[in-house]
């Protein structure tokens, strides 16, 4: 379809969003039925609009740790102690762990040379402790340009 995975991923199940794929040439939606969610347009600056997460029980998570699921969301890729860990581990900006976590929306790793979907996940209350104490003034600034 000439498509990559993250674009099949990032505009599946989307209300009134067609892809253009290049080999046919022609524009399609893509739907995920196991997902069986359609969200609507989530733009990269707001987060709080993505689907929270389905198929992980969230509550069983230990307090203080953040579950790194792969993409069949039952396989552990790791634990760590916060968002800023992981992105520190994968050479990341720590808002881009921080704003998915508990959300329907992968963050793509680059390993060698496959690249791995992975969910950040905590415990609810972990989460709103997190954002509590938060001093968002000394986190870097992210822009992104859409143009």
């Amino acid at each position: 379809m000439g498509l990559t995975e993250y674009e099949i991923r990032w505009n599946r199940n989307r209300d009134n969003h067609f892809i253009y794929c290049t080999k046919p040439g022609i524009e399609l939606r893509i739907l995920d039925t196991t997902l069986q969610i359609t969200s609507s347009e989530a733009p990269l600056s707001s987060f709080k609009n993505l689907v929270p997460i389905t198929g992980i029980n969230l509550n069983n998570i230990p307090m203080d740790v953040i579950y790194a699921y792969l993409d069949d969301k039952k396989t552990l890729y790791g634990v760590f102690k916060n968002a800023s860990e992981f992105a520190l581990y994968h050479d990341l900006n720590p808002w881009q762990a921080y704003r998915y976590i508990n959300k329907e929306r992968a963050i793509s790793i680059e390993i060698e040379v496959d690249t791995l979907f992975i969910y950040l996940c905590c415990n609810p209350m972990y989460l709103k402790k997190i954002f509590d104490i938060q001093s968002k003034k000394n986190w870097p600034v992210v822009s992104i340009d859409t143009a």
